[in-house]
């Protein structure tokens, strides 16, 4: 969306550094985030309950359980196993990804969890002519691969994850909710 297509308005900063953003987000959370060009990033959030919170970490776990104990060569063919600091970083985005589907009322599949031969984790996903991977690299980077058809020109597209948004559309994406 281009910022000519967007309703734009002024807003004012009070004293204390409080902004209204009016009565259809009143009692809403959201994360802010200075972003590199000096603006500021609102979004949306959902807050789960500590009590709550082990379904989600159960569900985390298990995922990563099959990855999570293995060593390298583990396969015979000395494939590196993934570092801890990776394991958590995986951790982490997956807890991202399952808060952003419970806050926007998306759906959310278990991926498919595997390691590559350069002990990067790896997460699949599949939804009907969509698919998509994402690799948790070894310096903590996060890179996806979007794929719709054969066509490795026009049908896919790669790209790097660096903010909340990015998981957000992503997910759209998959699931058909964002047509682009």
């Amino acid at each position: 969306m281009t910022i000519t297509e967007q309703t734009l308005e002024i807003k004012n900063v009070d004293s204390k550094g409080r902004i209204s953003l009016g009565s259809s987000h009143a009692g809403k959370r959201y994360a802010v985030s200075e972003q590199p060009d000096g603006s500021t990033l609102l979004t949306p959030v959902i807050v789960m309950l500590e009590t709550t919170s082990h379904v989600t970490q159960d569900r985390i776990s298990a995922l990563l359980a099959p990855i999570e104990n293995l060593k390298t060569n583990w396969d015979g063919n000395g494939t590196l196993a993934p570092k801890p600091a990776m394991l958590q970083y995986t951790r982490d985005f997956l807890g991202m990804l399952i808060g952003a589907a419970v806050a926007g009322g998306h759906p959310f599949t278990n991926p498919l969890v595997s390691v590559d031969h350069r002990g990067y984790i790896t997460l699949e996903w599949w939804d009907k002519s969509r698919s998509l991977t994402v690799y948790i690299a070894d310096d903590n980077a996060i890179e996806y691969l979007k794929a719709w058809g054969a066509d490795i020109t026009s049908d896919m597209e790669d790209g790097s994850v660096t903010l909340l948004t990015d998981v957000i559309s992503l997910l759209k994406w998959l699931h058909a909710m964002d047509e682009s």
